[in-house]
This record gives C-alpha cells, sequence and structure tokens, in this order.
C-alpha cells in the first residue's frame, strides 16, 4: 500500500512535456522533452523556466484543454509574474501580453530528458 501511495504521490506531481516551437532556443529546443515539478506559484523564482496555463487563449478549453506554455521567469511580484522567451525573436511573451497572474504557472521544469541536439543533461 505504501509503494501505491508512493507512485500516486511522484506522478500527481511531475509532467512530462515536449517543447513544440523555438522560443525557448537556445536553452531548450523544438523536440525536447522535459521533466516538470508541479509546484505552488509562490515557490517560483526569478530565472526559472516554468510551464505555464496560455494567458492568451480562452479558447484552450474548446480544443481539449489547456494551452501551455514554457517561459523563464523575468519578475515576480503581487500575485503577477512577467514571463519571457529566451529566444526574443521567436517569442511570444509578456512583452506581448504583460504580466500574468502567478496562479497560470503549473510547474518548474526541472530536468531536460531528451533532446534531438544534446544528449541528457540539466535544466538550470
Amino acid at each position: 500500500m505504501a509503494v501505491a501511495a508512493a507512485v500516486w504521490w511522484v506522478r500527481s506531481r511531475l509532467l512530462l512535456v515536449t517543447i513544440d516551437g523555438r522560443s525557448m532556443e537556445p536553452s531548450l529546443h523544438d523536440g525536447d522533452r522535459v521533466l516538470v515539478w508541479r509546484t505552488s506559484a509562490h515557490r517560483i523564482r526569478r530565472g526559472e523556466i516554468v510551464i505555464v496555463a496560455d494567458p492568451r487563449s480562452n479558447f484552450a478549453a474548446a480544443q481539449g484543454g489547456p494551452g501551455l506554455t514554457v517561459k523563464r521567469v523575468a519578475a515576480c511580484a503581487d500575485g503577477m509574474v512577467v514571463l519571457l522567451g529566451d529566444n526574443r525573436a521567436e517569442s511570444i511573451d509578456s512583452r506581448h501580453y504583460g504580466p500574468v497572474p502567478s496562479d497560470l504557472i503549473l510547474g518548474r521544469v526541472r530536468r531536460l530528458t531528451t533532446s534531438r541536439a544534446r544528449t541528457l543533461s540539466s535544466v538550470e
């Protein structure tokens, strides 16, 4: 029973996400797979790469679920975060839609698991 509870706890905390697009290059590349640790927004710090429910998307529910975006936290204050892509030329981020509520953050990217361009490595 304890093993089943431990497996459930880990699965409820982790997400495996495939990167789609070039907005986070050179940190993350199109097709990279990352392990995301679900965490509360108050634990997120400046500079961390996060998975966020897409703040631009009101049609996400019609698409079968929330749209997700991967961005770096540029600033946090008063329940709002400024999100920026590493590849400014390819990224639609807070420069376009402004600061977003921190409760849209689903988790922190903890590890790059597979990559077309690189071998297994840590994302920090």
